[in-house]
């Protein structure tokens, strides 16, 4: 049968624009997978896997906001240890580009050891609608992981104009992505809840850093979309949203652009993720297994104690 001109002319435009938007996926989530920080985030998982912790673990996901909110894997461990009393290890494990779909794959690979797991959020994980590609982990390493990575060192920031500028482009180019793929990233994100918490984990929404003083009431629709829809998720599944941007006291100076902090900056809101996390730690038990004591005979063993 034949169609007619205009009509065939329509469905090879479509056609056109389905393929086009299927390369611009396919190229988004090639350079997500590229990245440093994604390949580290898999081979910690792989060596999690391999070798599962004896101490509390603590696991952040996201995007590049959640990846540039700390300062080092290290130091958030150590003023975690520090307000806890006893020893744990914390992960953050955010990437460029990540998809909510690649979190709640990541959620099913993490160690059968009940972890507090951070699902950080802001409105570009809500604009992706990308699919649900596969998560292949690497082989593990020879030893266990160890708290280690650092933040990568930011550019220089963004002049203010060039900020208020990615404001009015974000309403422009993104808002129209954020309506389409909303409710079903919001979905992913429940998903992605329950599944933790099936696996005995600790599942907790964060909402991730962002530039208040530049966006104003500019991105009020999509912000109170998203805090409405993840308040509404951590009700039905008791589980903390977090958000603390006030407590921080984050301006304009603290930031790159609209979403990553500058190194300074870090350095505030990982001391209040580190005493939130300290409470968190707390209210769910999460503490260190103790060590059998040992019986006379391996007490008197040259090795005991080694």
């Amino acid at each position: 049968m034949h169609l007619p001109r205009r009509l065939a002319a329509v469905l090879a435009g479509v056609t056109v624009l389905a393929a086009v938007v299927a390369t611009l996926g396919g190229a988004t989530r090639a350079r997500a997978e590229a990245t440093p920080d994604y390949r580290h985030a898999l081979q910690v998982v792989a060596d999690l896997q391999q070798y599962p912790p004896d101490v509390p673990l603590v696991v952040l996901l996201g995007g590049s906001s959640q990846r540039s909110s700390t300062v080092s894997d290290l130091s958030l461990t150590r003023q975690i240890r520090a307000r806890t009393g006893y020893r744990m290890v914390a992960f953050n494990l955010g990437s460029k580009e990540r998809l909510l779909t690649t979190d709640r794959r990541l959620v099913g690979l993490l160690p059968d050891v009940h972890p507090l797991v951070y699902i950080g959020v802001n409105m570009g994980r809500f604009c992706q609608g990308l699919g649900d590609p596969a998560v292949r982990l690497p082989d593990p390493s020879s030893q266990a992981p160890a708290p280690g990575q650092r933040s990568p060192q930011a550019i220089d920031p963004l002049g203010d104009s060039r900020k208020c500028q990615m404001v009015a482009e974000w309403m422009q180019e993104r808002w129209p992505a954020f309506r389409k793929n909303y409710r079903h990233e919001l979905g992913v994100l429940e998903s992605a809840v329950k599944f933790s918490q099936a696996q005995g984990q600790h599942p907790v929404i964060i909402d991730l850093p962002r530039n208040m003083t530049i966006m104003g009431h500019q991105l009020d629709r999509p912000l109170d979309l998203y805090h409405a829809g993840c308040r509404a998720i951590a009700r039905r599944n008791h589980i903390p949203y977090i958000q603390f941007q006030g407590k921080v006291g984050l301006g304009n100076k603290d930031f790159r652009d609209l979403w990553h902090l500058l190194p300074q900056s870090r350095i505030r809101w990982q001391t209040q993720l580190a005493a939130t996390t300290a409470v968190l730690m707390k209210r769910y038990g999460m503490r260190p297994t103790p060590s059998p004591s040992p019986s006379p005979s391996e007490s008197a063993s040259p090795a005991a104690g080694i």
